[in-house]
Parts: structure tokens; sequence; C-alpha cells
């Protein structure tokens, strides 16, 4: 369990990492209208709620059921399936 937990925690950083650092290049063009909020929420505010939640589940990984913590743990490592295709411009 622990490794998936740091499995976890460690695909969530590099996702965010690389979008911010993604959202920050497309600041720097200076194009009018781009980026827009939903390149925000899409690249930086999704892999930081993700981040949270993985973060929070080390932090109460004694008090939730194992079950619990396992589904949610698995569910937020195949969420980065739909989050790369959307990220990265589709198939």
């Amino acid at each position: 369990m622990k490794s998936l937990l740091i499995l976890n925690i460690a695909i969530w950083v590099i996702a965010l990492l690389l979008g911010l650092s993604g959202y920050l290049s497309i600041i720097q063009q200076h194009v009018h209208g781009y980026p827009n909020l939903a390149q925000l929420e899409l690249n930086v505010l999704f892999p930081l709620a993700m981040l949270s939640m993985s973060a929070a589940l080390v932090i109460y990984r004694k008090k939730l059921p194992k079950s619990l913590s396992m589904f949610l743990a698995i569910a937020a490592i195949i969420c980065i399936l739909p989050f790369l295709a959307l990220s990265s411009g589709g198939v």
C-alpha cells in the first residue's frame, strides 16, 4: 500500500510540474486570449487537486478502511490516463 501511495504522489507531482511549466511558457508568449481558464484548470488545478487527495490519503491512511484507501489510490492512478489524453492533445 505504501509503494502505491508513493507512486501515486510521484505521478501527480510530475504532472503538476509539467502542467505548471507548460502554463507558464504559454503566458510568456503574450497571445491574446491564450492561456484561458480551462487550460489553467486542466494543466495546473486538476493535478494539484489529485496531488492533494493523494497527500490526504497518506496522512489519513491509518484512519480509513484499507479497502477504501486502496480504491482511492488506484482510482487516482487510473485518472492519469484521461488526463494525459486531454492535456497532450488527444490520441
